[in-house]
């Protein structure tokens, strides 16, 4: 999917912030990136996103040189991928739902996949039922839920999670990347850049450590190359993550547990939404035989009659009233047909 091929970024002051890094990254694979302030990191993502252009090297990304792309196809590369922030940059004045939806305007989407995207996401993070709350009135670790939703609601085959932790207690921690190790579950493609030793020695994932620039460890395990982690090392962090009694088996059991649940809940829920259409095209098939017979049908006029009994009678008369009804009546308004005829004087 991913390709670095020996990339060096040397900036205009003569300073190298990556040199010769050289690494791939599959489809449907997790990876942190770690490494001291000034390693290269945040220059990684930058390069990844084509907001900086590698100076040697070459980037490619699904058979594509990412590089090379400007305008509309840099725009449609950039919405594959979903980047979380540490400050989470959230709009202080858009709700919940705005400010995930926002993404979807800016993409030009139309308003009914605006509406289910957004609902679809907000649910996925456990955040649909404050999706009218705005983000000061929400918790850190409720800020960065929706950061995720807003960076996974066009649906990207590759996250960036820069720093996602980094303004989170270690309760929020843990949940924000049992969060993201859920959508790396469902197939999405992450890499994390982060300093947050403790979660990377309990994941245990693929870790690339940076040092000055260079690579300098490409391999399965903790934070550094010293942490050789095992369930044993695990077990003794959960009292730093409350409600966590399970280890890495259970929980990635869990995990394919609930995403089969979730496959069968979108399916009974397409199956509603299947019903619900039908019953609305029964409903509007009814209602144009009915509009159909009444056009066809001939129906008397009819007018209310002041001073009567009676709301209303036919508009024509019948000869014996008309003979009776003074002729000036009968001119002016040939739809009258008083019911107490008899008591009109002849000279009203």
């Amino acid at each position: 999917m991913l390709n670095f091929k020996n990339v060096t970024k040397r900036y205009n002051d003569g300073n190298i912030a990556v040199s010769n890094i050289d690494f791939n990254v599959e489809d449907g694979e997790f990876l942190f990136v770690v490494g001291t302030s000034g390693a290269g990191k945040s220059t990684l993502v930058r390069l990844l996103l084509n907001i900086d252009k590698p100076s040697e090297g070459e980037i490619i990304f699904n058979d594509i040189s990412v590089p090379s792309l400007s305008g509309r196809r840099l725009a449609y590369y950039r919405r594959q991928i979903g980047v979380v922030f540490q400050d989470f940059k959230l709009l202080a004045q858009k709700t919940v739902y705005e400010n995930v939806a926002f993404v979807l305007e800016v993409a030009r989407e139309n308003k009914i996949n605006i509406k289910k995207k957004t609902h679809d996401v907000l649910d996925l993070v456990g955040l649909y039922e404050k999706r009218n709350k705005f983000p000061s009135e929400l918790s850190g670790g409720e800020q960065q839920r929706v950061a995720i939703a807003r960076a996974m609601v066009n649906d990207p085959i590759f996250l960036i999670a820069d720093e996602p932790t980094g303004n989170l207690d270690s309760y929020n921690a843990w949940d924000t990347f049992q969060l993201i190790n859920k959508i790396n579950n469902w197939g999405t493609t992450v890499m994390v850049v982060t300093h947050d030793n403790e979660i990377v020695d309990s994941l245990q994932k693929r870790v690339i450590e940076l040092d000055k620039g260079a690579i300098v460890r490409d391999s399965i395990g903790g934070y550094s190359s010293h942490s050789q982690n095992n369930q044993e090392e695990y077990i003794h962090h959960q009292d730093k993550f409350p409600d966590q009694g399970e280890d890495l088996a259970e929980y990635q059991t869990r995990m394919a547990e609930e995403r089969k649940r979730l496959d069968n809940f979108d399916d009974e829920k397409e199956k509603e939404l299947e019903e619900i259409h039908q019953d609305f095209s029964d409903r509007a098939d009814q209602s144009k035989k009915i509009l159909s017979k009444l056009k066809s049908k001939k129906v008397k006029k009819t007018k209310k009659v002041e001073g009567s009994d009676l709301d209303e009678v036919p508009i024509i008369a019948s000869t014996k009233i008309k003979n009776d009804v003074p002729e000036k009546l009968l001119n002016t308004e040939k739809k009258y047909t008083p019911k107490h005829h008899e008591d009109i004087d002849d000279d009203e």
